[in-house]
C-alpha cells in the first residue's frame, strides 16, 4: 500500500470517526484525489539489489574522518582519567601525610601540656570568648 493510499485511507477512517474534522478531512481528501487524478497513477519504483551497495569516495572518507576523530577522544579520555587518577592518588597521599601530621602534632601537644598518656581527650575549639582546650572524656 503506498503512502497515498495510506493517507486517504487514514483520512476517510478521521472523516468517519471525528465528526469535527468530517469537511475539513472530505476537502483533504478531494484534494488528495484530484492532484492523484492529475499526476496520474504513480509508478512503482525499480527493483533495487541492496545487497551490495558502493559508496562514494567522499563519503567512505567521511567515515574514516569521523572514526578517526572518535578514537582520538577515546585516546583522550583514556589520557584524561589516567592524568586524574594520578593527580588523585598523590592528593590522598597528601591528604593522608596531612591528617597523620595532624594527628602527631596534637599528641606532642598533649604531651607539652602535660595531659594523662593513658586517657582519651578531646579537643575543644573557642567559642563565646572561650580558648580551645583539651578535655578529658
Amino acid at each position: 500500500m503506498s503512502a497515498m493510499d495510506k493517507l486517504i485511507d487514514l483520512l476517510e477512517k478521521l472523516k468517519q470517526e471525528n465528526p469535527e474534522f468530517h469537511d475539513k478531512a472530505g476537502k483533504a481528501l478531494d484534494v488528495l484525489i484530484d492532484d492523484d487524478e492529475e499526476v496520474g497513477a504513480f509508478e512503482p519504483e525499480e527493483e533495487f539489489d541492496d545487497s551490495y551497495v558502493e559508496l562514494e569516495k567522499e563519503e567512505y572518507e567521511k567515515i574514516l574522518l569521523i572514526r578517526e576523530k572518535t578514537t582520538n577522544l577515546v585516546l583522550q579520555l583514556g589520557l584524561t582519567t589516567q592524568n586524574y587518577e594520578d593527580k588523585k592518588c598523590t592528593i590522598l597521599e597528601k591528604i593522608d601525610t596531612s591528617q597523620q601530621n595532624l594527628i602527631n602534632y596534637v599528641e606532642n601537644l598533649k604531651l607539652q601540656k602535660r595531659c594523662d598518656q593513658e586517657s582519651d581527650y578531646e579537643l575543644l575549639f573557642p567559642e563565646n570568648g572561650k580558648t580551645a582546650a583539651f578535655r578529658k572524656i
